[in-house]
Parts: C-alpha cells; structure tokens; sequence
C-alpha cells in the first residue's frame, strides 16, 4: 500500500500535509509531494557480531595509472564503497570515469557503465577516443533503477558506473527524474546492492546554479567519498577535490589537464598554476606559495590599480575572496596612509585557482601595493604571510615547506613572517617581516639588489 508524503527537498523533513515553509530548515516552497510505501518490509540486517570477529582485511582496487587520483583517494577504491564525482557540465566527469574504467578493466577486473543520458553508440565512440576498449568494459543505457539493480546482481561486476544519478528513475515512486525523492531513493538502492554485492560504485552528479550538488544533502551523507571537479570549461586546467573520505584524507587535491586523447595529469604540479614563464620587470604580479594537502603549488596573482574615472571606485576580484580584499585594502590604508578610496581595484589569480589561505594575504596586499606605486617586482621573489587587522604578519603553519619549495624552484629571495622552528635553503634568503612596513622595506631592498627600481606615481 502507498500513501502521500510531504517531503522538505533541503532538509528531508517529512510532513503529513503541504505547507508554504519548513519548520526544520525554515526553507520557502521546497515542501513537495512523494509517495512512500507503508507496508512492512523484512529487516535483512545481519546480527549484531562481537568486534573482534569481525574481518577488517577490505580488498582494495588501485588505480596506479592515474596517479593524481590515487594522490586524493589515498587508498584506492575501496570494495563496497560508493564514490559521488560531482561538477559542472563539460568540465570531464564521464571522461574521468571512463578512463577510471579503463585502469580497472586493465587488471582484468570487470566495470558496468551504466548511463542514463547517452547511447551506447556515444559511449563506445567515446571509449574508442579515450583509448578505453575492453571486452571487460560493459556498457547499459537505461533509465530504470528496478532494471540497474538487477543487472548489477546479474553481472556481478567489479566496478558499478552510473551517469548520473538525477536521470534514474525508480517506477515504484511518483515524480520525475531528478527529484528528491527519487534521487534520494535511487542513490540509497545502488549503495546497498553495492554494499551486498562488494563491489565499488561511482555515482556521477549534476551541480546546481549555486555550484552545490544538485538534490537533497542526504545524498552526500549516503555515500562514501565525495569528489569534486572543479576548472574553467575553456581552459585545459583541471583540479580534482575531495569533501569527504572515510578511508583517508580529504586535504589533497588531484591536477589534471584536459587534452584531446583524455585527462592526462600534471607532470609538475608545483606550477601548474603559472600560465606563462616568469619574466622580470613586471608590477603587480606577484609570486604566492600555497599549500594542498602535502604538497605545495606557486600561484602567480595579479593586482591593477587605476585612476578612478568615475564617482565610485569599482572592485573586481577574480578567485579571491570579496570580503578579505576589501579588508586588506582597508589594512594597507591604515598602515601605510595611501588613498585607495578613489582608485580602481582589479585583483586576479592567474590559472583558474580559488584562493582562499590565509597565508596568501601578504601577496595579496604587495601586489596592490606595486601596482599602485608602478613598482617592478623582482621575479625571484616570493612572499608568504597572513596579516590581521593591525599591520602584523603572523606566522603560517609548515613555513619550512613553503621555503624549501621556493628555493629548489630557483627563487632566491621570500619575505616571510618572523617566527622560530623554520628550516633554511642554501640558496634562498629569507627575509623575515613583524609588520606590514618590514615587508614593504624588504620589498624594497630586493628590488634595489636587482636593479628594478622604478619612480613612485
């Protein structure tokens, strides 16, 4: 027997009737109708088992020819777990998971792709570019959940690839395609026969326009591990995240480039966010390092400061945060008594990379600073530092990483904050900085030593 439900879509509050607002979430108009069945279902759980019989050898399936994957996985793909790749259309999920599927079928481990959304003509085409044939490679197009569900207790495969989850639809629920609940109840079904079976699923999703998953955020607490890709569509630059690991850790992030013949991952990774050959003489460009996980990248930003033309000067920022420039702006003001006010502001990251590290704000506020003055910076300079709202610079966490990277990069100088506990690089001089004025001098003297100095505006 079924009976109607009312359904939160954020939040999954049930409700008897339909109502305008959530009570739980205080949400407006994201109450919709379901349908749920009422009759009781035999309960299939195991019995419960003393802990020290149970077995915790869990078979794992490395991907060791996509090493950038392993790097944010950390332990490979875990037999039994479901894996959610979120991430903006056209930016590479069905090319990750078909090359994911190629690296399985090469250990003579079986893969069903199952996509809702192609035929099998497109996938075989696209198998067939990527260089991804195998006989152990089967491919499914249905819409079906019933009809996944029993293939997957049919083929019994290694590896379960489904694409996407809000184009399934289970018949036994009323609503469309991509609705909360026929998202929530298909997502549920595929991670217990994944869990019954012992196999790995790898559910590809849609995102919102807001850029979160699209479906409810119980979605995301059924799963396993969830990644996301993240990248400019036009642009072959390619970063792989990961929100949620429960078999390893979620701080490292994987780097790809899009080429022709698939995701290929960065040979130096180190600057893969630098576009371009560092030249010098240039003024308000400005080199960051910053650190992922266990590794450490450089990061060129660049920052434009112009006469104001109009009443209101104008504030543009691209992969920075809005909220921290604008307080740095305000710190640079203060400190060194320079009118921003009526001067146009452009600060940019160079590569397509979202800033958002503390360590990060003194670059930041020495690119404006160079630009303001037409200051050529010397292109062996890097800085790191993260200032507060006095001036001060405070200390980063593992500055000994960020030096070492910096000086066997070939940079020779970095203005960093003064603090204790920092190993050395023979050949980078570190200039240690306790307010937002030494940095500036250090600033200042580098670019006397290289012979770039140019007259204030």
């Amino acid at each position: 027997m079924k009976s109607p439900v009312f359904v939160c879509e954020s939040c999954q509050e049930p409700y008897a009737r339909w109502q305008g607002q959530c009570n739980q979430c205080l949400e407006w108009n994201s109450i919709q109708e379901s349908i749920t069945h009422t009759k009781k279902t035999p309960d299939l759980s195991p019995p419960p088992t003393p802990i020290t019989n149970i077995a915790i050898d869990m078979p794992l399936l490395y991907t060791q020819t996509l090493p950038e994957l392993d790097h944010v996985l950390g332990n490979g793909l875990v037999m039994g777990a479901t894996t959610l790749l979120g991430g903006e259309p056209g930016i590479g999920k069905s090319t990750l998971a078909m090359q994911l599927a190629k690296v399985v079928t090469d250990k003579n481990q079986s893969v069903l792709y199952i996509s809702a959304e192609e035929s099998a003509a497109q996938l075989a085409l696209r198998a067939k570019r990527l260089n991804c044939l195998s006989e152990k490679l089967t491919v499914y197009t249905t819409q079906s959940m019933g009809n996944i569900v029993e293939q997957i207790h049919n083929l019994k495969p290694h590896v379960v690839i489904l694409d996407s989850i809000q184009v399934v639809k289970d018949s036994d629920l009323s609503g469309v395609p991509g609705s909360v609940s026929q998202v929530h109840h298909c997502a549920n079904r595929l991670v217990s026969v994944t869990k019954t079976i012992g196999c790995h699923s790898v559910i590809i999703g849609h995102i919102t326009k807001e850029g979160g998953l699209a479906g409810p955020k119980v979605l995301e607490h059924l799963v396993d591990i969830i990644l996301f890709f993240e990248g400019d569509r036009y642009q072959s630059q390619r970063i792989l995240r990961c929100f949620k690991n429960r078999y390893g850790s979620t701080e490292e992030i994987g780097l790809f480039a899009m080429e022709k013949t698939g995701l290929i991952a960065n040979r130096h990774p180190e600057k893969s966010f630098l576009d371009r050959p560092l030249k010098p003489n240039q003024s308000g460009s400005m080199i960051v390092p910053i650190q992922e996980g266990s590794r450490v990248f450089l990061i060129e930003i660049q920052a434009l400061v112009v006469s104001s033309g109009y009443g209101m000067a104008k504030r543009t920022f691209v992969g920075v945060d809005q909220n921290r420039i604008n307080v740095l702006i305000a710190t640079l003001e203060k400190n060194l008594s320079i009118k921003l006010s009526n001067k146009d502001i452009f600060v940019t990251v160079i590569g397509g990379y979202k800033l958002n590290q503390p360590a990060a704000d003194l670059g930041i506020l020495l690119s404006i600073l160079s630009a303001f003055y037409t200051l050529p910076l010397s292109h062996l300079l890097g800085v790191v530092g993260e200032v507060d709202l006095t001036g001060h610079i405070r200390p980063v966490k593992q500055l000994s990483k960020y030096i070492q990277e910096l000086g066997s990069l070939g940079f020779q100088y970095c203005i960093t904050p003064k603090q204790t506990n920092t190993t050395e690089h023979p050949n980078l001089t570190t200039l240690s900085a306790t307010t937002i004025q030494d940095a500036v001098q250090h600033l200042l003297k580098v670019s006397k030593k290289n012979g770039k100095v140019a007259e204030s505006g």
